[in-house]
């Protein structure tokens, strides 16, 4: 006689639970895969943390001390995306000071999203987005730059009806030109 399958109607009562059993499994397998590469004490969990942390909270002294233990030039790949998301994180919360540090570090200020976001576009709507935005253009940030849905930051910032960041980006696109 076969036994009947993990998902067989003839299992119903039993259903539930083995479905949490390959569910927690998986998430076992992951969790596992994740904590050996990035563990509680390994650099990646730890710097990510830090990093996303003193972004959101407006805290130098956090990014310092995270920055001064890791080189942003050096970062695998992890580490960098961390970086880049923290730093439109700060773009978008109009954290200057945090922009600055990053950028003193060595950040890119054209880093993209996987869908070709770059800080400059995620700003448009946020507070302090035309400071933000000049801060971004002196470190060399491309105003013409476009994302995957071909919209630039001028476009986001129609969007969302930003008239001052509106402003600095024309400003920039004009004295680009001349």
């Amino acid at each position: 006689m076969l036994k009947p399958s993990l998902f067989s109607k003839r299992d119903r009562p039993e259903y539930p639970v083995r479905l949490w059993l390959v569910l927690l499994g998986i998430l076992a397998f992951a969790g596992g895969t994740y904590a050996s590469h990035y563990g509680p004490n390994g650099r990646g969990e730890d710097f990510c943390d830090q990093v996303n942390r003193a972004a959101i909270a407006d805290d130098t002294k956090l990014l310092d001390s995270a920055l001064a233990a890791h080189s942003v030039s050096s970062c695998d790949q992890v580490d960098r995306r961390c970086l880049e998301n923290a730093f439109r994180v700060a773009a978008s919360l109009g954290h200057e000071e945090i922009i600055s540090k990053f950028l003193a570090a060595g950040m890119d200020p054209n880093a993209c999203t996987p869908a070709g976001g770059t800080a400059l576009m995620h700003i448009a709507g946020h507070p302090h987005s035309a400071a933000i935005a000049r801060l971004l253009i002196a470190a060399g940030a491309d105003v013409n730059l476009r994302d995957k849905n071909g919209q630039s930051a001028a476009d986001h910032a129609m969007q969302e009806g930003d008239s001052e960041l509106i402003q600095v980006l024309q400003d920039q696109r004009h004295e680009m030109k001349q």
